[in-house]
């Protein structure tokens, strides 16, 4: 199986973790819908690449040191379910800050064109269709 589509999650990371969440565009199609965890402190949907922009210049204002690594991915033909741990330190309070959680990454015609993250990796698999 390809691995392409992890592949452009990854790089997305990157291009955010980087500073330059602008870059991570290229992976993703205009309408883009991205929905954060429910009850986090960013909840909500954003909506195409200016929503998405705004999400994580959000993140890199609040935290320094962003990492992203995934533990455990599951692939098929245009989704990835992936469990990750975010972690980082607060700008202002240098709290340290680790977070563990899964995404689902919907494509489409190679573009990210959905993510939708969970706490755990059951309630991704089901919104994936997956089990």
């Amino acid at each position: 199986m390809s691995h392409a589509n992890l592949e452009k999650v990854t790089r997305t990371y990157e291009a955010w973790r980087a500073g330059g969440p602008e870059r991570a565009l290229r992976w993703m199609d205009p309408e883009i819908v991205w929905t954060a965890l429910e009850d986090a402190p960013d909840a909500g949907v954003y909506r195409g690449h200016a929503g998405v922009l705004a999400y994580m210049n959000d993140w890199l204002r609040d935290f320094e040191d962003l990492r992203m690594d995934f533990e455990d991915v599951v692939e098929t033909e245009d989704c990835v379910v992936a469990v990750q741990r975010g972690r980082g330190r607060g700008k202002g309070s240098g709290i340290e800050v680790d977070l563990r959680y899964a995404a689902v990454y919907d494509f489409r015609s190679g573009k990210l064109e959905r993510v939708r993250e969970f706490r755990t990796k059951e309630l991704a698999l089901q919104a994936a269709g997956l089990c």
